[in-house]
């Protein structure tokens, strides 16, 4: 069966196929990344049959360990990491699809990975010279929008939004850090995005999406993960304040749920250390606190 290594999060996947479409797609979400880690790879197998698209998105389970994503008996993914292996099952109708490409195919392969090698963070992440800060905090929180301020201030970017944290003590975060999306109010805090039109990502919500580096900013792959700061806004100065390390951790564990978080909440322990909160009112007088942290 022809297959393709590709390399997600810098990780290696070896996709199996007959059908050069699924391998299209694989390269357009992969195929720019590099090998970042000595690893042994996992394995998927992709097999398309004939058939109308699902009603529905697929719903994500987990159970005895196994990952699955089901929108119906022809259109579904499951992976067993005991066994480093998987399956997406796929419709030649929903082949090319958004269905296929985000919602069975990049969905498997990445919380695969996750399963096996990273703890995913809900943060974004700057960096200088390597050294990256986590930004955190809930949706709304102003995560992606203080990521493009410290990165249109000459920070690096590494990711707007979502970063893994790889396995062992190198404390080596990984991220997607070509492009930026923020929500339409952040017009009003950037008035050079004014122009820049809204549209819907894949998560289904109306976004602004950035190309970083056809705006001039530098973006990174990964970074050495040092502080962890979780942002609040609110009226007036900015205040650098400590944060509880307990809290810190079931901040990125309640996005992991119902997954067993029993390995991640151990590494994110051994990870961080003082977090701090940023309460400001600015974005750029956010950015520059952020600066001087690194």
């Amino acid at each position: 069966m022809p297959a393709a290594t590709l390399f997600p999060l810098g990780y290696p996947v070896r996709i199996a196929t007959e059908s050069p479409e699924v391998l299209n797609e694989a390269a357009a979400l992969w195929g720019s990344w590099p090998p970042l880690f000595d690893v042994a790879h996992i394995e998927i197998t992709a097999t398309i049959r004939p058939g109308p698209p699902p009603r529905s998105k697929p719903a994500f389970s987990s159970t005895s360990g196994s990952l699955f994503f089901y929108a119906d008996e022809s259109n579904y993914a499951e992976f067993d990491p005991r066994e480093r292996k998987g399956c997406v099952n796929c419709t030649a109708d929903a082949l090319g699809t958004a269905l296929f490409r985000h919602h069975l195919l990049e969905a498997l392969v990445l919380t695969a990975l996750d399963a096996i090698f990273f703890t995913p963070l809900h943060a974004a992440c700057v960096s200088r010279a390597g050294a990256g800060v986590l930004l955190c905090g809930d949706s709304g929180a102003g995560k992606s929008s203080l990521a493009y301020a410290c990165a249109r201030r000459g920070l690096t970017l590494v990711s707007d939004d979502a970063v893994h944290l790889a396995s062992g003590c190198a404390r080596i975060g990984v991220g997607a850090s070509t492009t930026i999306r923020l929500r339409p109010p952040a017009r009003k805090l950037f008035p050079s995005l004014a122009e820049l039109p809204a549209q819907t990502a894949p998560n289904g919500k109306q976004a602004i999406d950035i190309d970083a580096s056809a705006h001039g900013l530098k973006t990174m792959r990964s970074a050495v993960i040092g502080q962890c700061v979780f942002l609040r806004r609110r009226p007036g100065p900015v205040a650098r304040l400590h944060f509880d390390k307990d809290a810190a951790v079931e901040y990125f564990l309640k996005y992991l749920r119902p997954r067993d978080t029993t390995r991640a909440e151990h590494h994110l322990c051994s990870v961080i250390d003082s977090p701090l909160l940023l309460e400001y009112e600015h974005a750029d007088d956010a950015a520059h606190a952020i600066e001087n942290l690194i």
